[in-house]
């Protein structure tokens, strides 16, 4: 087959399309690709060629890939598969990792809330210390026993004669102002117990009587005065 450029098929492909016309039509069509192919050296065989393979290149069959290149593809259809597990597991290591970061920053935020709330605690548990401490100093509140200042009997109520009468069932005596003092004599309803003074103890006030001719002392609340 002759040297054939692009444009020559081209040309040549057109007036073969003209063959589908109407009959005068394709006659000429036919006329016309007969002196263009005989014109560009082509006989028909290579017409015959052309149609069949659509190419230039004498009706050959495109060379089959010798065993070296089936080889480099078959390495390149492996190596294409071992990238593609890599990209997979790699895509999961990231799906992991996100999970992980998510499940941190949920730690991390919960950790911060406890520690807040701790705190929180912590200067509430201050502020009730601190409160305490306050009441007490301002209540001279003491749970440790301790010797009262003793006070002077209001006015008219020292050397009178004034009588106290126990009223509870179980008059109980004790040796200081403070329940928490020992007791020195536990007496019945109705006795009467010569009154020498009243004094004040940790907001309660009690009277000084005299128990023959001992010092005791008894809560106001458990005795009537006369």
């Amino acid at each position: 087959m002759a040297e054939v450029s692009q444009d020559d098929i081209e040309r040549l492909a057109a007036r073969v399309a003209m063959l589908v016309s109407d009959d005068g039509e394709a006659a000429n069509a036919g006329r016309a690709v007969g002196q263009l192919a005989r014109r560009l050296g082509l006989s028909g065989g290579d017409l015959k060629e052309l149609f069949l393979t659509g190419s230039l290149s004498g009706g050959r069959k495109p060379p089959e890939p010798t065993v070296d290149a089936q080889q480099e593809i078959a390495t390149l259809k492996r190596n294409l598969r071992r990238l593609e597990h890599v990209v997979h597991n790699l895509q999961e290591e990231r799906d992991r990792l996100v999970a992980e970061a998510g499940s941190l920053r949920v730690g991390m935020y919960r950790a911060r809330a406890n520690r807040k709330l701790r705190l929180g605690l912590i200067g509430l548990g201050a502020l009730i210390v601190l409160g305490g401490g306050w009441a007490v100093a301002y209540l001279d509140f003491d749970l440790a026993p301790r010797t009262p200042p003793r006070r002077e009997a209001p006015a008219g109520l020292a050397g009178t004669g004034t009588t106290a009468v126990v009223r509870s069932a179980r008059g109980t005596l004790y040796s200081e102002p403070d329940k928490a003092s020992a007791p020195v004599s536990f007496v019945p309803i109705g006795t009467r117990l010569p009154l020498r003074r009243l004094v004040w103890n940790m907001m309660t006030q009690w009277a000084e009587v005299d128990l023959n001719g001992k010092t005791a002392f008894v809560p106001t609340t458990e005795i009537e005065m006369f």
